[in-house]
């Protein structure tokens, strides 16, 4: 949460700037871990000013969001069986819960405010990047804003590419990590 708060209120503020006709953004969390950063802005954000937020992380399972359905124990629960070691669990994303209430199976992917899309994504293969332009970037109705927290190494390198070779990307909040490993500096590489 310390590490993400910077990033919460520079994603606040961008989106209060924006005005009431604006097209909706699209949100993309690189490096997601589990999603905290992606739940919060969800509870937090208008979800009539956001489309919807994509959580890319290698560890995601596969097809997660198709297959959720396919995935579900019989109350309606994910089940974790199939999950490789690993693999983020995406319960508390896409599980879900029996209402006390009303005895009724409630799905968590219908209570986010701001619907959350979880993409396995690896960043250091450069093929992935083209496929994010295509697939995330060029196809938002609105301006995107990609988001990156603790990312370690190269990773933060390559979310500045993504915001560098993609016009639509109108905010790049970073919080890196640790630096890129000494064979870059050994190499005597510079990034741009």
């Amino acid at each position: 949460l310390v590490e993400s708060a910077p990033v919460i209120a520079a994603t606040q503020d961008f989106v209060a700037g924006r005005g009431p006709g604006d097209a909706p953004l699209t949100i993309v969390d690189l490096a997601s871990g589990k999603g905290f950063l992606a739940m919060f802005l969800s509870e937090l954000l208008p979800p009539e000013r956001v489309e919807r937020i994509f959580l890319v992380d290698r560890a995601w399972p596969l097809n997660t969001n198709a297959a959720r359905a396919d995935r579900a124990t019989a109350d309606g629960a994910y089940d974790a069986a199939l999950l490789k070691p690993q693999q983020i669990n995406p319960e508390h994303l896409y599980g879900s819960h029996v209402d006390p209430e009303t005895g009724r199976v409630v799905r968590y992917a219908d209570e986010w405010p701001i619907p959350l899309v979880t993409s396995k994504q690896d960043l250091k293969c450069k093929s992935t990047l083209r496929g994010m332009r295509r697939v995330l970037f060029e196809r938002a109705k609105g301006p995107v804003v990609l988001l990156a927290v603790h990312l370690c190494g190269v990773l933060s390198h390559r979310a500045v590419d993504l915001f560098n070779d993609n016009p639509s990307c109108k905010l790049l909040a970073l919080k890196p990590c640790c630096l890129p490993p000494m064979l870059h500096a050994e190499r005597d590489e510079v990034f741009a």
